[in-house]
């Protein structure tokens, strides 16, 4: 469950898409930066580092 980050979203900022939620938004290839669902991180006790 990876997003990409799309700029631009509600209220001027960003939006993660996440196909599960968007099936139809496909994919960025101009994406550059990406984000773990967070209930996946909490499942595998991932840590972000800062």
């Amino acid at each position: 469950m990876i997003g990409y980050i799309k700029r631009g979203g509600s209220g001027g900022g960003t939006d993660t898409v996440y196909q599960y939620k968007s099936p139809l938004a496909g994919w960025d290839p101009e994406a550059t930066q990406f984000r773990v669902h967070p209930g996946l991180k909490e499942h595998l006790g991932l840590i972000e580092e800062r």
